[in-house]
C-alpha cells in the first residue's frame, strides 16, 4: 500500500511539473504580446492572408501566416522593409537555407522572418528570439 501511495505521489509530481513547463509561467502572456506585435505590422495594399496559426511547443510560441500578393516579390520586400523600419525593426543577417531569399528583422524580444516560397506566395514568421544571439546589422 506504501509503495502505491509512493509512486502516485511521484506521478502527480510529474504531470504537475509538466503541466507548469506546458502551459504555466508567463506564456498565457507571451501569447498575447506576440499577437500583439503581429497584430501591428501594416501588410501591403491587395495582401490576401491565407494562412495564419499560432504554434506553441513547451513554453515557445510563435505565429506562422501565408500571403498571396498581387505586386511583385521586389515590391512585397521595399515595402515591408519600409514599414518595419518605420516602425523601430533593425535588419538583420540571417540565412534559413531552402536556397530562397529571406528576409530578418528584429525588434526587442521578437524576431521576424518573412519571405518568398517558389515564388508563389510569402510567409511571415513571428517569434520570440534567442536573447543569446548576436544578429549581425544587414550592411
Amino acid at each position: 500500500m506504501r509503495k502505491c501511495f509512493v509512486y502516485s505521489s511521484i506521478i502527480l509530481v510529474l504531470l504537475a511539473l509538466g503541466y507548469v513547463l506546458t502551459y504555466g509561467g508567463d506564456s498565457a502572456e507571451n501569447e498575447v504580446q506576440l499577437v500583439r506585435t503581429y497584430e501591428s505590422i501594416c501588410h501591403p495594399e491587395g495582401a490576401e492572408q491565407t494562412n495564419y496559426k499560432i504554434n506553441q511547443k513547451n513554453q515557445e510560441r510563435w505565429i506562422n501566416s501565408v500571403y498571396d500578393y498581387t505586386i511583385p516579390n521586389e515590391e512585397v520586400a521595399q515595402y515591408y522593409h519600409d514599414e518595419l523600419i518605420r516602425k523601430g525593426w533593425t535588419r538583420v543577417q540571417y540565412d534559413v537555407g531552402y536556397g530562397n531569399t529571406f528576409y530578418a528583422y528584429i525588434k526587442g524580444r521578437f524576431f521576424l522572418v518573412l519571405g518568398p516560397h517558389r515564388g508563389d506566395y510569402w510567409t511571415v514568421t513571428l517569434h520570440y528570439r534567442d536573447m543569446h544571439k548576436e544578429y549581425e546589422p544587414e550592411p
